[in-house]
C-alpha cells in the first residue's frame, strides 16, 4: 500500500499553522470555576470571590465524603496488614519471648508459584495481543496501531509494571492501573559544532572546528503514562462495584513541596493556589498508612515528610454554574485547598483507572486473593509447628524440684549439660519433671494444613511436582498428570481472563483513545514514533485512524486453556480429513497444530 495515500489534508494544514507552538500543551487555568450567569453577586464581591466560596463547598463536602471511606475501609486495612505479614513472614511481638517464633513461608511460595504462572498465561508470546480491524480494508491501519501500543507499552515498562499489578492481585485481590498521558520533559545536553576560518603565518586559509555546548529542558516523551496504584491510595464507594458506577472515585497521590512549588510556577501549571496550598504544611499520611508495613520487617520511620497530599477526585461537579453536573477532575491538597478543578481533560470522558479483581464478590468492590481464604491456615500450621518446637525444647531443657530445706543443691547448676554434676544431701532431695512428648503428629498435621492451603490457592499440578509428572510413570501416570495439569489451568482461567479483558485489555484501549485525542500533529508522530513505522519520513496522524473501529483480541490465555485437548481434536481432524484438503489448507493446519504443541 502506497503511505502516501493516508495524508490528511485538513491535518496538513494544522501542521502548518501550528509548526510554532507543536508541544500540544493546555494553557488554560487549573482552576475553572465560573460564575453562572445572571448571578446577583453581593455588595463588593467579584468572580474571585464565587470561586473561593465554591472551592470552600467543594473541599466540605467532598472531604466529608472522604471520611465515610476511610471508616468504612478499615476493616479491609486491617485484613491487608494481616496478609502483608504473612507474605512477609512477621512476627507480631509476644508476650512470651521464650517461646518460638518460627514463622513457615506458605504464603509467601503459594504468590511467588501463581504469580509467574498468571504472567505466562497472559503475557507467553512474542505478541500479547492483536489488534483487529472492523473493516477488511483498514488492515495496515490496524498493524500500525499495533506498531504504536506495542512501543508505548515498552517505553511504559509494562512488564516490571504487570508482575507489581499481578502480586498486588494474587495478595489482596484487588489490583489498579491508572492511565494518564505524559509530556516527558528532561534536561539535554547539546554539542554543536562551529567552524573558524583563519588565515595562518604562512598566509594560508585554514579551517578550525570548535563544539559549543548549550543545557536545555526538552520534550523527550509524549504517551500514555501506565501507573500501578497502591491498594491504600484508592477509596471507593461503599455498596458500588465497577469504576462506572461510582459518582465518586478518591486517588491519594504524594508530592514534594518544592515540585508543587515548581509546577505551579511554570509556564503551563498544573496546579493552581500554590500559596495556600504550601501554608498547611506537609502531611503524614503516607507514612501512617505504611507503617503497619513497615513493622513487619522491623522498620520504623525516622525521617521528616516533604510531601502534600494530594486528593484527586474524578466524578461530577458544575464547574461552569450552568446547572448541570459535568464529569471533572478535581485536586485537593492536605485536604484543605483546591488546587485544580477542570472538567475532565480527556476525550473519553471516563475516569482513566482500570480496577481487577482476582475472585469476584458479586456485587461488591473488593475481590477476595489468594491469601485471604487460607490465612487461617497459616497462623494454624504456624501454631503446630511452634508448639512442637516448645515441646522439644521443655524437654531438652528439663524442669527440677528441689526439696526446699536442702541447702546443698546449687539452683544455678540444675541445666542439662554434658558431664554435669548435682551435689546432694540425698538422692531423692532433687526430681526431675516428668514431661511426655504430646506432639507426636505435628508434622503430620502440618502437612495435612498444608495440603489444604494449596488445595485452596495453587494445586500441586502447577507447583512443578517432579513427582507427578516423571515419565517413568507410565501411559496411565502422564494422562493423569495431563488431566491435572489441565484443570488447574481452568481453575486459574476465570482469573486469568479478567485480567486479560477487565484489565490490559482495557489499559490498551484507554491508550489507543489518547493517542487519537493527542497526536493530532504529524510532526510529533514522525518525531516521537517515526521509528516504528516502515517509512519514517511519511508519517500522518491518518495512519493510526480508522473509521470502523478496530477491536483488540489477547493472543495467549485463549489458546493456553484447554491446549491438549485442542490439539487432539485438531489432530484427529486432519487425520480424517486429509486426502480432501488442499495443500495451502494442509499446511495451515499442520502449522496451527505445531503451534499449540
Amino acid at each position: 500500500m502506497d503511505l502516501t495515500e493516508n495524508k490528511d489534508q485538513l491535518q496538513e494544514i494544522e501542521d502548518r499553522e501550528g509548526s510554532e507552538q507543536i508541544d500540544q500543551m493546555q494553557d488554560d487555568s487549573p482552576i475553572q470555576i465560573m460564575t453562572p450567569e445572571g448571578f446577583a453577586k453581593p455588595e463588593g464581591d467579584s468572580a474571585d470571590g464565587y470561586s473561593l466560596g465554591m472551592q470552600k463547598e467543594i473541599v466540605s463536602q467532598l472531604m466529608g465524603e472522604l471520611t465515610i471511606r476511610e471508616n468504612w475501609r478499615k476493616a479491609y486495612e486491617i485484613l491487608w496488614w494481616q496478609i502483608y505479614v504473612a507474605y512477609m513472614n512477621g512476627n507480631v511481638t509476644t508476650r512470651t519471648p521464650t517461646r518460638s517464633k518460627v514463622f513457615i513461608p506458605l504464603v509467601f511460595q503459594i504468590i511467588e508459584i501463581a504469580t509467574p504462572k498468571l504472567i505466562s498465561f497472559t503475557n507467553g508470546t512474542e505478541n500479547m495481543f492483536d489488534v483487529v480491524p472492523n473493516d477488511i480494508q483498514e488492515e495496515e491501519v490496524a498493524k500500525n496501531i499495533e506498531r504504536l501500543l506495542s512501543d508505548q507499552m515498552d517505553k511504559n515498562e509494562f512488564n516490571d509494571k504487570y508482575e507489581t499489578f499481578l502480586k498486588q492481585l494474587l495478595m489482596y485481590g484487588t489490583s489498579y492501573f491508572w492511565v494518564d498521558w505524559e509530556v516527558e520533559w528532561q534536561w539535554r545536553v547539546n554539542r554543536q559544532a562551529k567552524k573558524l576560518q583563519y588565515v595562518d603565518d604562512q598566509g594560508i586559509n585554514q579551517e578550525k572546528v570548535t563544539y559549543e555546548t548549550s543545557k536545555r529542558y526538552e520534550i523527550v516523551g509524549r504517551r500514555p503514562k501506565l501507573t500501578v496504584l497502591d491498594v491504600l491510595d484508592v477509596y471507593p464507594q461503599q455498596d458500588k462495584a465497577d469504576v462506572k458506577d461510582t459518582p465518586y472515585v478518591f486517588i491519594r497521590k504524594f508530592l514534594d513541596r518544592k515540585e508543587f512549588g515548581r509546577i505551579c510556577d511554570s509556564p503551563q501549571p498544573y496546579f493552581g493556589n500554590k500559596d495556600m496550598a504550601l501554608a498547611t504544611g506537609t502531611s503524614m499520611k503516607y507514612q501512617e498508612t505504611r507503617q503497619w508495613r513497615k513493622t513487619a520487617r522491623g522498620e520504623i520511620s525516622t525521617t521528616q515528610s516533604k510531601d502534600i497530599e494530594l486528593m484527586e477526585i474524578w466524578g461530577h461537579w458544575d464547574l461552569d454554574g450552568d446547572g448541570k453536573e459535568e464529569p471533572c477532575q478535581i485536586v485537593i491538597a492536605n485536604r484543605q485547598v483546591v488546587v485544580r478543578a477542570v472538567p475532565n481533560p480527556f476525550d473519553h470522558q471516563e475516569i482513566p483507572l482500570v480496577k481487577v479483581n482476582f475472585c469476584k464478590v458479586p456485587l461488591e468492590w473488593y475481590g477476595i486473593g489468594l491469601v485471604e481464604p487460607v490465612l487461617s491456615l497459616q497462623n494454624e500450621t504456624n501454631l503446630v509447628r511452634r508448639q512442637r518446637l516448645d515441646n522439644v525444647n521443655l524437654l531438652i531443657n528439663q524442669m527440677y524440684k528441689v526439696l526446699a530445706t536442702d541447702t546443698s543443691v546449687d539452683i544455678d547448676k540444675l541445666t542439662a549439660t554434658p558431664s554435669g554434676v548435682v551435689l546432694v544431701d540425698a538422692m531423692e532431695n532433687v526430681q526431675g519433671l516428668e514431661r511426655k512428648d504430646v506432639t507426636g503428629s505435628a508434622y503430620q498435621d502440618a502437612q495435612m494444613i498444608q495440603q489444604d492451603m494449596f488445595n485452596a490457592t495453587v494445586p500441586a499440578s502447577l507447583t512443578g511436582n517432579i513427582d507427578d509428572m516423571q515419565s517413568n510413570k507410565g501411559a496411565v501416570g502422564v494422562g493423569v498428570a495431563k488431566v491435572a495439569v489441565s484443570q488447574a489451568l481452568e481453575k486459574f482461567a476465570t482469573a486469568a481472563k479478567a485480567i486479560e479483558t477487565k484489565g490490559i485489555k482495557k489499559v490498551l484501549q484507554l491508550f489507543y483513545m489518547l493517542d487519537l485525542q493527542y497526536l493530532t500533529n504529524s510532526a510529533v508522530i514522525r518525531a516521537f514514533y517515526g521509528h516504528i513505522f516502515p517509512e519514517p519520513e511519511i508519517v500522518s496522524p491518518a495512519m493510526i485512524r480508522t473509521a470502523a473501529g478496530v477491536n483488540f483480541k489477547m493472543t495467549v490465555l485463549s489458546e493456553m486453556v484447554n491446549r491438549d485437548q485442542k490439539v487432539m481434536q485438531m489432530t484427529n481432524f486432519f487425520t480424517m480429513a486429509q486426502q480432501q484438503l488442499d495443500p495451502n489448507s494442509i499446511d495451515v493446519i499442520l502449522k496451527q497444530i505445531w503451534e499449540l504443541m
